[in-house]
């Protein structure tokens, strides 16, 4: 199983128990979910659109040329080493509080949202490849994708995504000249994105206001990665 799938059921495991408290208590919907994320301008200078959807018809890409190697005994194609991708960690958080505090002016909601991000934050560390952006940005993207379509990725394609993505940010000169400081705070921003999205979507699933949420985040998610729907 995928390092992006085993991800996704661990945090469906955590939103499961996070959705036996009050939705209320969870979000006041009424403060809906467009802000103005501390992160957008950063994501900006290394994310484009363009980028995000060659790694798609990458991703997609690749699934049939290692299907056909497989069958004709080849080599599986290459890619960029992954840790092109990977960074050093400051050794804290630096993201989570800064994002959950544009969304909501009060202190239960944020206290709520920081417990639920950091427990799915700390699944995902403990799942898959950590301190690295391009399976943080997949995690996000199969989030968006789950919310808005109901489409879950599959194993191979969650997988083939990040090292598509990890393609592209490794030939994108900007990205490799980030510091490792930007590198974490795009990280963050993109499990923590990721996190919300799979928090709302799985309580949507018994209460509206959420559902709409989860689609807010999805959308919001979207901007990050260059893309409008």
């Amino acid at each position: 199983m995928s390092q992006i799938r085993i991800a996704l059921l661990a945090a469906i495991a955590i939103v499961l128990a996070l959705a036996s408290q009050a939705h209320a208590q969870m979000w006041n919907s009424s403060n809906g979910t467009t802000w103005n994320n501390p992160m957008s301008s950063l994501a900006s200078t290394m994310i484009t659109g363009n980028m995000m959807q060659q790694a798609m018809k990458d991703s997609f890409a690749q699934q049939g040329a290692q299907q056909g190697a497989q069958g004709q005994g080849q080599a599986a194609p290459s890619h960029f080493a992954i840790a092109k991708s990977d960074f050093v960690s400051s050794g804290k958080r630096i993201m989570i509080e800064p994002l959950i505090n544009s969304l909501t002016q009060a202190p239960q909601q944020r206290a709520d949202l920081a417990k639920g991000v950091g427990q799915v934050f700390a699944m995902y560390e403990a799942k898959v490849r950590k301190n690295n952006v391009a399976y943080a940005m997949a995690f996000m993207a199969g989030m968006a994708v789950l919310a808005d379509k109901g489409i879950t990725l599959t194993d191979q394609q969650g997988e083939n995504l990040a090292l598509a993505l990890n393609d592209q940010l490794a030939a994108n000169p900007a990205f490799v000249k980030a510091s490792a400081v930007d590198r974490q705070k795009l990280y963050e921003t993109f499990v923590t994105m990721g996190s919300l999205i799979a928090i709302f979507n799985e309580v949507g699933k018994k209460d509206a206001a959420s559902a709409a949420a989860a689609k807010q985040f999805a959308t919001e998610a979207y901007k990050l990665m260059g893309l409008t729907k």
